[in-house]
């Protein structure tokens, strides 16, 4: 896994960027699409695998609003 995180990082660059923000889960099936095939065993495990290499994507939930003034 860290190897296709690895080869897809510019890629992965542009979801922390994106707005609104997306998320791991969103990241995990996105690479597994990539793939063509499951890369992790839970999506638990994946969670666990960002939180020890510090990567941050968005946060679950609905998106917030732009209020404009």
């Amino acid at each position: 896994i860290y190897w296709v995180l690895l080869m897809y990082w510019p890629e992965i660059q542009e979801m922390q960027r994106s707005q609104p923000p997306l998320t791991r889960r969103y990241l995990l099936e996105w690479m597994e699409q990539q793939e063509g095939k499951q890369l992790m065993d839970s999506e638990k495990a994946f969670q666990e695998l960002c939180d020890d290499i510090d990567l941050d994507m968005g946060r679950p939930g609905h998106p917030f609003k732009i209020i404009e003034i």
